[in-house]
Formats: structure tokens, sequence, C-alpha cells
């Protein structure tokens, strides 16, 4: 059986190798047959490789997040304090056509009052949210509040 299985694999890979071999000749052949950089009356393209590479770079980071989920995961659970119960965490990362901003939504119960109001604050210290909002709405109640904060994320 394992020599069956042998013989079907190199009958599967043999052309696909051979494929490949002859277009390694052909690529090779291309390569060798261009003027080098000394022929040429100089090397500019070298010069100009870190310039490439810089603009490059920058539109790269430009489309880096400034901040992972896992990061603001850990955030948000090292503000929490006890009472709080979170059922959801979503986030909007701004390409949206109606919202440009990125925001993070959070939604749970909360025993008391004052553990929401101290959740709130202590998501306005991180470093991640630039606005945190809790509706008024969601004190009206003594016990068990539910709750939804929206905070909008920093650039």
């Amino acid at each position: 059986m394992l020599a069956g299985a042998f013989v079907i694999n190199i009958t599967i890979l043999l052309p696909a190798y051979f494929l490949a071999r002859v277009r390694l000749v052909e690529v090779s052949n291309i390569l060798y047959a261009l003027p080098s950089e000394d022929t040429k009356g100089g090397n500019s393209s070298t010069l100009s490789l870190p310039g490439e590479i810089n603009s490059k770079l920058g539109v790269y980071e430009s489309n880096i997040p400034k901040y992972f989920v896992v990061e603001v995961f850990s955030s948000v659970a090292g503000v929490l304090p006890e009472g709080i119960r979170i059922n959801s965490i979503s986030f909007s990362d701004g390409t949206s056509v109606q919202n440009k901003t990125k925001e993070m939504n959070i939604s749970g119960v909360s025993l008391n009052r004052q553990a929401l109001i101290l959740f709130s604050e202590n998501l306005k210290k991180t470093s991640f949210a630039k606005n945190v909002e809790v509706p008024v709405s969601n004190l009206a109640r003594e016990k068990n509040l539910p709750f939804s904060i929206k905070i909008t994320l920093t650039d």
C-alpha cells in the first residue's frame, strides 16, 4: 500500500516538476539576455531603490490599524469593574459610506449604577478611546441596568 501511494504521488507530481523546471530555464535565459547595470551606463535604479521602499512603506503603514482587536479586548477586560457583565462587543472600522469614524460598541448588564459609571470613567482613561458615550437612559434603573456604550476610537 505504501509503494502504491509512492507511485501515485510520483505520477501526480512529476509533470508539475518538469513544467516548473522548463519555466525556470526560460526565465533564466531571459534574465541572462538582459544587459547588466554596467553596460547601461550606471546604476541609477539602485540609487532610487531606497526612495521606492520608503514610498511603499508609507502606503503600507497608512493601511495598518493603529491598534489590534486583541489589545482592545485586553484593555476593556483590564478596566472592567466587578458587577459588569459584557454581552457583546462590536467594531466599526470606518470604511462604510455612512460612518467614517472607527467605533466600538459594548453592551451588557450592570448590577448597579455605580459600577456602570466607574466602567465608563475607566474606559475614558484608556489609550484607544477618543470619546465614550453612555446614554442617560442606561442610568434610569437602580439595579440590573442594561447598557450600551459607544466608544469613538482614536485614529
